[in-house]
């Protein structure tokens, strides 16, 4: 059944861990820099936390694999500052996208 190698998937596992994760951590300083968080979503950051939760809970149960835990406490911690900043900007967040809603109705007038 398996069409790779258990040492090639290693190794595709580790190379994954930063090209993954490498953009959260720019969407987490992109948001700490401007103080706001744009149009992210609540609902997608709050479900990719909740499922780096998950797959944190079942690696531990299921495999014994360091590298696997270590990616998805990864997925999971930046997820979580990702939802802080959703929290904590929320408030100047929805002054700026109203004030880009309030310039861009007036253009088209």
């Amino acid at each position: 059944m398996g069409y790779l190698s258990q040492d090639t998937l290693t190794m595709l596992t580790v190379v994954s861990i930063p090209a993954g994760q490498l953009s959260k951590v720019i969407q987490i300083l992109v948001n700490f820099y401007h103080g706001h968080t744009g149009v992210l979503s609540k609902l997608t950051i709050g479900l990719e936390w909740l499922g780096s939760l998950g797959r944190i809970y079942t690696t531990l149960l299921e495999t014994d694999s360091i590298i696997l835990l270590a990616n998805f406490i990864i997925d999971a911690a930046c997820n979580t500052v990702l939802f802080l900043q959703i929290i904590f900007y929320r408030k100047l967040t929805r002054q700026i996208l109203l004030a880009q809603h309030s310039k861009e109705t007036n253009n088209y007038l």
